[in-house]
C-alpha cells in the first residue's frame, strides 16, 4: 500500500483498508507519513514522513491559503503537478522502496495506492515489477481523472465535478461551469500533469514505457449511492465510511465535560488542513462572540490555545471525533465537510452547520445540503447573525434532526459493510489475476470515438466553425469602409457551406435509416433532386416556408415514398428544373449557362437596389424588393414545367421492355406517356390494374398487379412483367419501402437474347448464393457472374446470362436467376469461388425440382475455385482434430502445401458459426490424396493432433508401413478471419499451449524468447500472451499477441514466422486488428 501525502484524513483511510486485509491474515506493507497508525504482527510499515520540500500537502495551510485555492480552479490543478515533482522522487528514492524494486522474487500480490495528484502513476513501476494488479483508492467522494481512466460514464449536465460548489440539479449555468471544469480538468492532466508525470518515469525508470502503464484492476471510492447516485462500471467500489471505527470510551477530561453539559455540547473543527490560528482576526472574533452568546458548551479542534474565549468553550489540538459525536449530548457539528468528518457526522446522526473552505469540501457541502441535513454558510461572507441563526435552527428546530436520522439510517442499510466489500474485492482481484473482465471497453477507446465523433468530427468541426466566424465576421462588417472585411467573410462561409454540403451522406450513413434519407437532408442546407415532377414545387413551397418545414417535409416524403432526397434551396431548384427544360443539354452545360446568367443577373438587381436605395430610402427600397422577390417566387411556383429528362427515361425504358421480352408474348398494348407513365399489358391482365401518373403507388395495387400476373400466359416472363408497370422513380420508391423484393434490370439496352436450352420452369433457373459479402449490391453480383460466365466459356450466346438479382443482407444470401436451364447447371462450377474476399457457397435452391435428362451440377471446373462441396468418392479425405481457432483459409492453406484442391468443406456449427473441428476435403489429382494423409495424420496442432484418412466408406487408407515419407512446409499461412490489409499486431497460433504457461518462470522464459526472436525483424512495441485461469474462459488463451512499431515491421515477422516449427509445432501467423488489440478483445 502507497499512500505519501502528508495528510491524516487521507491516512485514517489507507489505515482502514489495512486493518481489513490484516484482519483476514494478510500481511501489508505501508509507505506511509504515519508509520506508528498500527501494531499487527503482519504489519510493516515504511515511513516517508513529510520533509521541507514536500510539505506542501500538509496541515501547514493557513486559511488564506486555503480560501485562495478554493477560488482559482488554475490554482487547484497545478497543486497536483508541483507535488508530484517533490514526493515522488523522495519516495521512490528511499532505501526500503529501493531494496524492493532491486528484488527478485515476488514480494506482494496487489498494490493499493491513493489516487489523488495521480500519485497512483509514480508507483506502476512497482505493479510492473511482480507482475500484479494495481487497485485505487479515492478518499474523495469522486476522482474524476482517475474514474475516467476507469471508464466510469461522467455525465457534466447530471453530475457536478468534485470541486463544485453545488450539487444536482444544475441550473443551466451551473451545467455549463461544470462542463468548463470537466473540459479544463482533463485537457490540464493530459497536457501538464502526464508530461511532468513521463519526465519522472524517463529519470528514474527508463526501461518503463509510461504510454504502456498498467491499467488499475478497480478503484475503492469513498462514496455512498445515497450521497451520489450514479452510474458505474464493476472494477467502481463503493465502500463509504470505510474509515468509521467501533466506538471507544472518551478521556476522562472530554467525558467529564461533556456529560456536565446542561444545554448540550456543539463540535467544531475545520480539519487538519487549515489551521484556526491562522485564521483572519475578524473570523475569529466572529467565533469567540457566538461562542460567548450560546448557553451549549463548545468543544474547538485546534492547533494551540485561542486568547479571549468564554468559559464554556474547551480547546485541544487532538479529538477523538468519531466517540464525541456519538455521545447523546452533542446537539450539532460545525464542520468544514471533510470527508472524514462528514461520514462520522453521517454515522452518529448529527445534523451540522456546513462550513466549506476548499478543495473537494464545497461539493461534500452541497451534498449534505441537498439531503437536508443542516444548513450551509459561505465562510467568505461569515457573520455573526448568520452563524447564530444557523446554530438556533439546527439546535432548536426538529427540520435538520429528523432528515439526518432518516439520513443516517439510510446510509448504515447495506448488504456488506465497507471493510468486508474492501476485503472481498481485493482477494478477487488477487484470485482472478487483475480481474480484467471487469475492465470497461470505454478504457482503451480514444475520446473521439467514445462521444460518436469518429466519422463526421473533421467536416461537422470545420464547417461550424468556419459558419460561426463568418458570421461574426459579418456582423462586424455592417459599417460601410469594412468591405473587405464583408467580402472576407463571405468567402469564410462560403468556404464551410461547401463542407456542410458534404454532410448529408454522411448523416444518413451514420444516424439514419435506409428509409429516413429525406428527413436527414432536411437536417443539413441541401439535398440532390431525383427528377421527381412534383419535387420541385414541393422544394419551392419549402423554400417560402423556410428552413423551420424541412424536417416535416422530409418527415411527410420519407412516409409517402414518393421521392427519398429533396432540395430547399431556389438556386439548386432553377438549376434542375433548367436541366429538365433544356434536356437533352447535357448537365454540366446547363448549369454553366444559368450560373452564368445567375451572375449578370445578380450584377444588375444589386445596381437596381442601389439605385432605389439612393431615391427611396432603405425601408421603402428593402419592402419592394421583398415584394419583386415574394412575386419571383410565386411566378416560379406558377410557370409550367416540361420534364424533357423524365419523358425520355420513360420512352427508353418502354423501349427496353418492348426489346427485352420474347416474341412470343402476345400484343403489348402502347405505351401512352401523358397518359399512363408506362404500362405493360397482356391479353390476359386486366388494364384496369394499371397505375396512372396521378393515382397514389401502393401496396395493395402491387398485390393486385401480382396476382393478375400470375395468371399470364409464360412462366418465363412472369416474374419481368410483376413490375414492368412501374417507371423508374416508383421503382426506386418502392425499393426503399420494401415492396419490391428484387432488382430486376437488364444492364444495357439489346436486342433480345436467344434463350438456350429448356424453358419449362423458373425454379430450375434460380441459384442460392451464400456468403456474399455485406453491403454488396443485385447489380455488382450480377455484374460479377456475368463476367466470369464469359470470361469462363460457359455462357452459351452473347448477352448475359444473369437476367436477375435477389439479395437478403440480413441473412447475407442472394439468389440469381439464368435466362437458361443449362448456364444455370453450368454457374454450379463457381461453387467456392472468391467474390470481394469471400469464398461464395452455391446451391440450388430448395424448391428445386431435377429435371429429367437434365445434370444437377456442373462438369466442367473452372481453374481456381474451389468447391464447398465434397462429394463422395474414393478420394475423399476426412480432417479432425483441427483447432477451433483456425479459419477456412489457414485449413485450406495447410491442405495446398500438398497440391491444388478440387473441394474443400469446414463443418460448422450452425448456431455459432464457429468449427466443429473436422473438415473434407478432395484434391484436384487424385495421386496426391495418399502423399497428403501420409504427411498431415499425426501432425502436432496446439494441443491437438490431426486425424487424417480417407472418408469415404469401403475407401482403403495407405498403409503406415509403406506411407512415403513426407517433408512438409506450411508456408505463408496468413489469412485472418476477417479479410483487411496487414497491422501492427502479429497473432502468432500453434506457437505455446496453455499447459506452458501456467507456470510462472517458464512463462517469463517464453515472453523472452519470442520477443528476442520477432526482434530480429523490428521493433517490438509490446507482447500479450493470455495466460489460463482457473474457472474462468480466458479470451485468446494460448495465442501470441505481439505490436511491432510498424507494419512492414510486422510484415517481415510474418513472412519469416509463417510455417516455421517451435517446440514441434508449426507456427499459424495472422494480422491481428490494432484497436481490438489495445482493447484487449482477444
Amino acid at each position: 500500500m502507497i499512500q505519501p501525502i502528508d495528510s491524516k484524513s487521507h491516512d485514517n483511510f489507507h489505515i482502514a483498508i489495512a486493518r481489513s486485509l490484516l484482519s483476514a491474515g494478510h500481511y501489508v506493507t505501508f509507505i506511509t507519513p504515519f508509520p506508528e497508525s498500527v501494531k499487527h504482527s503482519n504489519y510493516t510499515a515504511i515511513n516517508c514522513g513529510a520533509t521541507e520540500d514536500s510539505s506542501g500537502f500538509t496541515n501547514k495551510m493557513s486559511m488564506g491559503e486555503a480560501l485562495k485555492m478554493s477560488n482559482d480552479l488554475m490554482t487547484i490543478l497545478n497543486f497536483g503537478p508541483e507535488e508530484v515533482k517533490k514526493l515522488c522522487p523522495s519516495v521512490i528514492q528511499l532505501d526500503e522502496v529501493q531494496k524492493i524494486l532491486k528484488s527478485q522474487t515476488k514480494l506482494f500480490d496487489v498494490v493499493i495506492v491513493d489516487t489523488i495528484l495521480d500519485l497512483n502513476e509514480c508507483f506502476l513501476p512497482i505493479a510492473h515489477k511482480f507482475d500484479i494488479p494495481v487497485i485505487g483508492a479515492i478518499v474523495t467522494t469522486s476522482g474524476l481523472p482517475t474514474e475516467w481512466r476507469l471508464g466510469n460514464p461522467f455525465n457534466p449536465a447530471v453530475y457536478p465535478s468534485e470541486i463544485a460548489s453545488y450539487s444536482y440539479p444544475m441550473t443551466f449555468l451551473q451545467r455549463l461551469e461544470n462542463f468548463y471544469n470537466l473540459v479544463i480538468n482533463l485537457a490540464f492532466h493530459h497536457y501538464y500533469t502526464y508530461p511532468v508525470l513521463e519526465e519522472f518515469y524517463g529519470k528514474f525508470f527508463p526501461r518503463v514505457n509510461f504510454a504502456d502503464r498498467r491499467k488499475m484492476s478497480l478503484i475503492f471510492s469513498n462514496n455512498l449511492p445515497v450521497l451520489t447516485p450514479r452510474p458505474a462500471v464493476p472494477a467502481f467500489i463503493n465502500v463509504g465510511g470505510l474509515q468509521i471505527q467501533p466506538v471507544k470510551p472518551l478521556p476522562e477530561n472530554l467525558k467529564t465535560f461533556i456529560d456536565g453539559a446542561e444545554h448540550g455540547v456543539i463540535l467544531f473543527s475545520i480539519g487538519s488542513y487549515v489551521q484556526s490560528s491562522s485564521m483572519p482576526s475578524e473570523m475569529l472574533t466572529i467565533f469567540k462572540e457566538t461562542f460567548a452568546q450560546i448557553p451549549q458548551r463548545v468543544i474547538w479542534k485546534a492547533e494551540s490555545q485561542i486568547e479571549g474565549l468564554s468559559e464554556n468553550v474547551l480547546v485541544s489540538k487532538w479529538l477523538p471525533q468519531r466517540d464525541i459525536l456519538a455521545h447523546k449530548n452533542i446537539l450539532a457539528f460545525i464542520s468544514h465537510c471533510g470527508i472524514a468528518g462528514m461520514y462520522e457526522g453521517l454515522y452518529n446522526g448529527v445534523p451540522m452547520v456546513l462550513l466549506p473552505i476548499f478543495a473537494d469540501q464545497k461539493a461534500n457541502a452541497a451534498i449534505l445540503q441537498r439531503l437536508g441535513i443542516g444548513p450551509k454558510i459561505d465562510i467568505t461572507n461569515l457573520t455573526k447573525e448568520k452563524l447564530l441563526s444557523a446554530l438556533n435552527d439546527v439546535i432548536n428546530g426538529t427540520k435538520y434532526r429528523q432528515r439526518m436520522t432518516e439520513v443516517s439510517d439510510l446510509i448504515k442499510d447495506q448488504p456488506m459493510s465497507p471493510q468486508e466489500s474492501v476485503l472481498y474485492w481485493t482477494e478477487y482481484v488477487i484470485r482472478h489475476n487483475g480481474a480484467k473482465h471487469l475492465q470497461s471497453p470505454a478504457v482503451e477507446m480514444p475520446l473521439y470515438q467514445y462521444l460518436l465523433l469518429d466519422k463526421m468530427r473533421y467536416i461537422m468541426i470545420i464547417a461550424s466553425s468556419l459558419t460561426t466566424l463568418g458570421a461574426w465576421m459579418k456582423v462586424f462588417s455592417v459599417v460601410p469602409d469594412r468591405f473587405l472585411l464583408a467580402f472576407m467573410a463571405q468567402i469564410v462561409v462560403s468556404i464551410s457551406s461547401t463542407f456542410i454540403y458534404g454532410v448529408s451522406a454522411r448523416l444518413i450513413a451514420a444516424w439514419f435509416g435506409v428509409h429516413e434519407s429525406s428527413r436527414a437532408s432536411a437536417f443539413s442546407l441541401f439535398g440532390d433532386q431525383d427528377s421527381s415532377e412534383k419535387a420541385g414545387s414541393i422544394g419551392f413551397i419549402m423554400t417560402g416556408f423556410g428552413m423551420c418545414s424541412s424536417p416535416i417535409f422530409g418527415y411527410i416524403m420519407d412516409k409517402t415514398h414518393r421521392f427519398r432526397i429533396f432540395m430547399t434551396s431556389t438556386y439548386v431548384n432553377g438549376i434542375q428544373i433548367g436541366i429538365e427544360i433544356l434536356y437533352p443539354i447535357t448537365e454540366d452545360q446547363c448549369s454553366a449557362m444559368m450560373v452564368f446568367i445567375l451572375q449578370l443577373l445578380s450584377a444588375t438587381i444589386l445596381a437596381i437596389y442601389g439605385a432605389l436605395l439612393r431615391k427611396y430610402g432603405d425601408t421603402n427600397a428593402n419592402l419592394l424588393m421583398c415584394i419583386l422577390t415574394f412575386a419571383g417566387l410565386v411566378v416560379s411556383f406558377l410557370a409550367p414545367v416540361k420534364l424533357n429528362r423524365q419523358e425520355a427515361e420513360q420512352k427508353a425504358n418502354a423501349q427496353e421492355l418492348k426489346e427485352f421480352l420474347p416474341n412470343s408474348i402476345p400484343e403489348i398494348i402502347a405505351i401512352e406517356v401523358n397518359e399512363i407513365e408506362i404500362v405493360t399489358v397482356t391479353e390476359d391482365i386486366d388494364p384496369d390494374l394499371a397505375i396512372t401518373k396521378d393515382e397514389e403507388l401502393d401496396l395493395e395495387a402491387v398485390v393486385d398487379i401480382e396476382n393478375a400476373v400470375e395468371n399470364a400466359v409464360d412462366p418465363e416472363v412472369q416474374e419481368r412483367l410483376r413490375f414492368e408497370h412501374v417507371s423508374p422513380l416508383q421503382y426506386k420508391a418502392m425499393q426503399a419501402a420494401g415492396q419490391i423484393p428484387a432488382n430486376v434490370t437488364a444492364d444495357t439496352p439489346q436486342a433480345a437474347v436467344p434463350v438456350v436450352g429448356s424453358t419449362i420452369t423458373r425454379q430450375a433457373r434460380r441459384l442460392y448464393v451464400g456468403n456474399i459479402p455485406f453491403g454488396v449490391t443485385e447489380d455488382e453480383m450480377m455484374e460479377f457472374f456475368n463476367q466470369q460466365m464469359h470470361l469462363s466459356g460457359l455462357a452459351q450466346a452473347a448477352g448475359n446470362p444473369v437476367l436477375a438479382c435477389q439479395i437478403n443482407l440480413d441473412k447475407n444470401f442472394a439468389f440469381l436467376e439464368f435466362r437458361s436451364i443449362d448456364e444455370t447447371t453450368q454457374a454450379m462450377a463457381f461453387d467456392g469461388i472468391n467474390f470481394k474476399g469471400q469464398s461464395l457457397k452455391i446451391r440450388r435452391p430448395h424448391d428445386y425440382q431435377p429435371t429429367p435428362g437434365m445434370t444437377d451440377t456442373s462438369a466442367i471446373g473452372v481453374p481456381g475455385v474451389i468447391s464447398t462441396v465434397v462429394p463422395d468418392s474414393p478420394h475423399k479425405i476426412f480432417i479432425g482434430g483441427l483447432p477451433a481457432y483456425l479459419n477456412e483459409d489457414q485449413v485450406k492453406e495447410l491442405l495446398m502445401t500438398f497440391g491444388p484442391l478440387r473441394a474443400f468443406n469446414l463443418v460448422k456449427d450452425t448456431a455459432t458459426g464457429l468449427s466443429k473441428g473436422y473438415a473434407f476435403c478432395e484434391y484436384s489429382e487424385v495421386m496426391i490424396t495418399d502423399q497428403a494423409i501420409a504427411g498431415l495424420n499425426g501432425m502436432q496442432l496446439g494441443d491437438k493432433k490431426l486425424i487424417v484418412q480417407r472418408a469415404s466408406v469401403g475407401a482403403k487408407n495407405a498403409n503406415p508401413g509403406q506411407q512415403v515419407p513426407v517433408t512438409i512446409q506450411v508456408p505463408g499461412l496468413t489469412m485472418v478471419g476477417t479479410s483487411g490489409p496487414p497491422t501492427e499486431v502479429l497473432c502468432l497460433l500453434n506457437m505455446v499451449t496453455p499447459d506452458e504457461l501456467k507456470d510462472e518462470e517458464e512463462y517469463d522464459d517464453i515472453l523472452d524468447d519470442i520477443r528476442e526472436e520477432c526482434g530480429k525483424y523490428g521493433v517490438v512495441k509490446s507482447l500479450e500472451i493470455p495466460r489460463p485461469i482457473e474457472g474462468v474462459d480466458v479470451p485468446g488463451c494460448g495465442k501470441v499477441f505481439v505490436e511491432f512499431n510498424s507494419i512492414v515491421d510486422c510484415q517481415k515477422a510474418q513472412q519469416a514466422l509463417a510455417g516455421r516449427k517451435f517446440n514441434s509445432r508449426v507456427v499459424v501467423t495472422s494480422y491481428f486488428d490494432l484497436d481490438k488489440y489495445h482493447r484487449r478483445e482477444f
